[in-house]
């Protein structure tokens, strides 16, 4: 069992507590699918995979930035009668070389879920009007 040595109410971080709530809304959109019985299609699934994996990716670089302190801790997001809080652990992350350590970019979350960066999107929509206009863009 990890020892808490840190519960950090997000009513005064508003940064924090509009991410969470973000989250969580996207959470329960997803619970209320499936208490009806819908199944996600496989697009709206990576879409949404993604928008969390971003959302957690923010999420943790605010709170890193605003609790330096606990910038090595292993932490969780929760919520209780009184609000949404953030339970900070003694354990630490596992420390990994630096060859190993590579910063994931929200590029690289997209494409990883199947999706494109709107750089990407102007791209390809440039190039299709391009190849219909015989090369007259």
């Amino acid at each position: 069992m990890n020892k808490v040595i840190k519960t950090i109410d997000l009513k005064n971080n508003t940064n924090l507590l509009g991410i969470a709530c973000a989250m969580k809304e996207f959470s329960i959109m997803r619970e209320i699918g499936i208490e009806d019985g819908s199944e996600e299609p496989k697009s709206i699934k990576f879409a949404m995979d993604a928008i969390l994996d971003l959302l957690r990716f923010k999420f943790q670089q605010i709170f890193v930035a605003d609790f330096s302190q606990y910038a090595e801790n292993k932490f969780a997001l929760g919520e209780d009668d009184d609000g949404i809080k953030v339970r900070v652990f003694a354990e630490k992350y596992d420390n990994c070389d630096d060859e190993t350590d590579e910063t994931v970019g929200i590029a690289d979350i997209l494409k990883n879920n199947g999706l494109e960066t709107s750089d990407d999107h102007v791209e390809r929509l440039a190039n299709d009007l391009k190849n219909k206009r015989g090369g007259l863009a």
